[in-house]
């Protein structure tokens, strides 16, 4: 097998975010990186961010890391038959940018997602961040899928699905064909305001269940999906690789029009605040609604899931649209973990930040499978790095051992 293994390098690449984690073989984690989304089909910049999170682990871990006998996982959002090429090809450029010999292996992230979870062989998952899938996983493989199609023809219930919902919730109630919402003057300020770093993770030891369906804790206002995991693209198997740039040329760059913002604070002062926006037909509600079709198509698509919290906040204000809309992808989520057929004596891992956060959508979801024994993903990235780890001469009572180590359990 070559040199020895000295080191194994996890990463969980999502549409909001990038986790890595470099850790020894007996599954103490020695470095951590991380940066903002990988999927190649709604992230502006997949390459560069695995390159960023890739080498921020590096360092973190120490001088002298890279070199031989390192291996990893990378599981990559996107990574299905469809993007398989894609996501290799990437994964492999920003490997060997960091000076890493070899190339990595590139699973879907959804099968990380589980190995983030549990060391359990076999069992479901389902997620939803920024996208949504579901799988059944049978031996550290995935068995079968459901969703995970995209933000164009799928994910459905996934926070780019929820900001969707509600952009089209406001283009209605703006044109009079729907109505009115607490959601219409929020979507624009979201949409404009400055992506954000993904911070570096929490410890996984503390992952904190939703609370009841009832009386769910507030989020935070920057739980914004990625989630986690998002896992949330097509799955499959592992890849090979082709296209030869780290960075997304064929994605818009964000408009630098200055008069964008006009028609949200002209069509307020027109007619008092968040309720003149929400009124129907007009020429404030039309200034605005072509403003919000701007933002929508200057940006890339994994920036509708930034509106998902917005809902959140919307839906326990009362709203009746925001509380539609969460209902219905927690229905459709729960929809598509049914079609993987999920054995009820075996694990249901819930990934990605609208599962793993006390949302809306996550009590709704947890409530609507009761028989289940539900366990949250912890740490994906480390999942990734557990799957390396059965590339090694390691017995399975040691994999298990340091996949538990990984996971803090």
């Amino acid at each position: 097998m070559g040199s020895p293994v000295r080191l194994v390098i996890g990463l969980d690449g999502g549409g909001t975010s990038t986790r890595c984690v470099v850790a020894t073989p007996a599954g103490e984690i020695v470095g951590r990186g991380h940066a903002a989304g990988a999927n190649p089909r709604s992230a502006r910049d997949p390459g560069a961010n695995l390159l960023r999170a890739l080498t921020g682990a590096l360092a973190s871990a120490g001088p002298g890391v890279a070199g031989p006998g390192v291996i990893g996982v990378f599981g990559l959002a996107g990574a299905s038959e469809a993007g398989r090429r894609l996501a290799r090809d990437l994964a492999t450029q920003a490997w060997h940018t960091a000076g890493l010999p070899g190339a990595p292996a590139v699973v879907p992230d959804i099968l990380v997602a589980f190995t983030g979870a549990t060391p359990e062989p076999s069992g479901t998952v389902l997620v939803a961040g920024t996208g949504a899938v579901a799988a059944r996983i049978e031996s550290h493989e995935i068995a079968h899928r459901a969703d995970g199609y995209g933000w164009l023809l799928g994910d459905e219930g996934s926070g780019i699905w929820i900001g969707r919902q509600a952009t089209h919730a406001a283009l209605s109630a703006l044109d009079g064909r729907g109505p009115p919402t607490a959601l219409t003057p929020r979507i624009l300020p979201t949409l404009l305001s400055p992506p954000d770093v993904p911070a570096p993770p929490s410890p996984p030891d503390v992952p904190a269940p939703p609370s009841p369906p009832d009386v769910p804790a507030p989020p935070s206002s920057s739980d914004v999906p990625a989630l986690s995991s998002s896992p949330d693209v097509p799955a499959s198997s592992s890849s090979s690789g082709v296209p030869a740039s780290l960075s997304r040329p064929d994605v818009p760059a964000p408009s630098s029009s200055p008069d964008i913002r006009a028609p949200l604070s002209s069509a307020a002062d027109a007619g008092g605040g968040a309720e003149g926006v929400r009124g129907g037909p007009g020429p404030e509600g039309e200034a605005l609604a072509q403003a919000i079709i701007a933002a929508v198509y200057d940006r890339e698509p994994a920036r509708l899931g930034l509106l998902s919290p917005v809902v959140e906040a919307a839906a326990r204000e009362g709203d009746h649209v925001a509380l539609t809309i969460l209902e219905d992808a927690a229905h459709r989520l729960v929809r598509t973990l049914e079609a993987v057929l999920p054995d009820p004596s075996l694990p249901v891992v819930l990934a990605g930040s609208l599962l793993t956060n006390p949302t809306l959508v996550a009590a709704h979801v947890r409530a609507a499978l009761p028989a289940h024994r539900l366990l949250p993903s912890r740490d994906a990235a480390a999942g990734a790095a557990a799957l390396a780890l059965r590339a090694t001469h390691l017995t399975e009572p040691e994999i298990t051992a340091a996949h538990r180590r990984l996971l803090a359990l």
